[in-house]
């Protein structure tokens, strides 16, 4: 009966310190931490291309993360930098196009936690968006300001894949820098393809939240 008694307390005193270490990340400032399910909201940067000239997307995600692995939530942005192309314009000849092109959608990610300070995750974002293409007019004689018309606009769909490292900072910031691609289907535009739209990326993203 003791050795039964002492068991049950030895339990009592292991258990509970090894489920709690199970359970923990670490950080490269600060002490260890519970793990917990948390939101977190974060801005991210992605370099890519447009018709082969280099070009910079901004963008915000916000998500759900459950059990330090699974996060679901959205994203959303644009590109930040000008990206014209030689095509035709209102008139049939090829004049210099300036492209407005935005996305969004669901934001999914698998976070691979190495009980460290470091991690990959897998994001995804499934979703859609939408592309204009301007064509400059002539300057105003008044304002000397010189507008821009719409000659071509159109929707698609957008599967953008990743593969990014992680750093836990603190408990509350994690920074995280990859790559992926973007696939852009069904745009439907008569000027470009879904190729032209298309390209690897590289981004740099911020995370704020509780882990």
């Amino acid at each position: 009966m003791k050795l039964i008694v002492k068991t049950i307390i030895l339990l009592s005193i292991i258990l509970p310190h090894h489920i709690m270490a199970q359970n923990t990340s670490k950080y490269v400032f600060g002490t260890d931490k519970p793990v917990r399910s948390s939101l977190f909201l974060g801005p991210e940067v992605k370099y890519s291309s447009l018709y082969g000239t280099d070009q910079l997307y901004g963008g915000l995600k916000a998500a759900l993360l459950f059990n330090q692995h699974y996060a679901f939530g959205l994203s959303f942005g644009s590109f930040l930098t000008e990206a014209v192309a030689d095509a035709p314009g209102s008139q049939g000849d090829s004049v210099g196009l300036n492209t407005v092109m935005m996305y969004g959608g669901f934001y999914l990610d698998y976070i691979t936690s190495f009980n460290a300070p470091v991690q990959i995750s897998f994001p995804t974002v499934i979703g859609g968006g939408g592309v204009l293409l301007l064509e400059k007019m002539e300057p105003n004689p008044v304002s000397g300001i010189q507008d821009e018309r719409v000659v071509e606009g159109g929707v698609y769909f957008v599967l953008e894949p990743a593969v990014n490292l992680e750093i836990n900072l603190t408990r509350t910031i994690r920074i995280g820098m990859g790559g992926g691609y973007r696939f852009i289907i069904n745009s439907d535009m008569e000027r470009f393809s879904d190729k032209d739209f298309s390209a690897p990326t590289l981004n740099f993203n911020i995370k704020f939240g509780l882990y």
